[in-house]
């Protein structure tokens, strides 16, 4: 994934669409890899093997949702820090 330096993956209105179809990529890609161990878990005769795909869907199915959670904390400002 390339955007160009003053992006930083974020996907404010005005990004580039190069930078958001990245990121859209990105997503379904994550989405991809988790429903393709669900389907091998669907076939497998071995109970482990079909415990061990369920789990690595669950592991991508959790990163596609740790990244739409940062995409959406992305879209609000800093607030200012404390004065010490």
């Amino acid at each position: 994934m390339h955007c160009p330096a003053a992006c930083h993956h974020s996907v404010f209105p005005g990004h580039s669409a190069a930078c958001n179809g990245a990121l859209l990529n990105r997503d379904l890609y994550t989405l991809g890899v988790s429903e393709n161990y669900r389907r091998r878990a669907v076939v497998q005769a071995d109970p482990e093997l079909r415990k061990d795909f369920l789990e690595l869907e669950r592991h991508w199915l959790k990163l596609a949702r740790s990244y739409e959670l940062a995409e959406r904390l992305a879209k609000f400002p800093n607030p200012p820090l404390p004065n010490r």
